[in-house]
């Protein structure tokens, strides 16, 4: 989605600015900086995505959100 633009109800959504992609196999893990922190999004390899610099509008369904906890210091 692009920033600015509503979410659908019920839908979660996070805006912010890509900082780096890795190729892992099958996927890629794009780090996104956004105001609650940032957060690591998978997509599959071979689709369009953002590149480093560019705003980014995250948006998923609640119930596929995962939640890790922070490793102790």
């Amino acid at each position: 989605a692009a920033p600015g633009s509503p979410a659908a109800p019920g839908i979660n959504r996070l805006e912010g600015v890509v900082r780096g992609t890795v190729f892992v196999g099958d996927r890629l893990e794009i780090v996104v900086e956004t105001g609650a922190g940032r957060v690591t999004v998978e997509a599959p390899s071979g689709g369009a995505t953002a590149g480093e610099g560019e705003a980014v509008a995250l948006l998923w369904r609640p119930e596929d959100t995962l939640v890790f906890p922070r490793p102790a210091p």
